[in-house]
């Protein structure tokens, strides 16, 4: 459940500031203990766990990616097939940075 619509709290208002500070530490205590990839493992795994139980919610970074052009109605490339090339490599990088 979002709190933020449900109750009209702002997202950036913390409204329980002891349990998110017991959450950060116990973060900060594996990562001391055991280190980054059991952090990792364990965001992961949180991450995926609110997907399940339906908390719509997605880490900033990643964005989903919709090209709105289909490939067939993408126009011929000028200057040959060595500009095609470059094009097409060039397509497929900003392909990978949207994702």
């Amino acid at each position: 459940m979002d709190l933020s619509s449900a109750s009209g709290i702002a997202k950036d208002i913390d409204i329980d500031a002891q349990e998110t500070q017991e959450w950060l530490q116990a973060l900060q205590g594996v990562l001391q203990e055991v280190g980054p990839d059991r952090a990792r493992f364990l965001l992961s795994r949180m991450s995926a766990a609110a997907q399940q139980w339906g908390i719509n919610w997605r880490d900033a970074r990643n964005t989903p990616y919709i090209n709105t052009i289909r490939p067939e109605q993408e126009p011929p490339f000028p200057g040959g097939s060595d500009a095609q090339a470059i094009e097409e490599h060039l397509a497929s990088v900003m392909r990978w940075n949207a994702l």
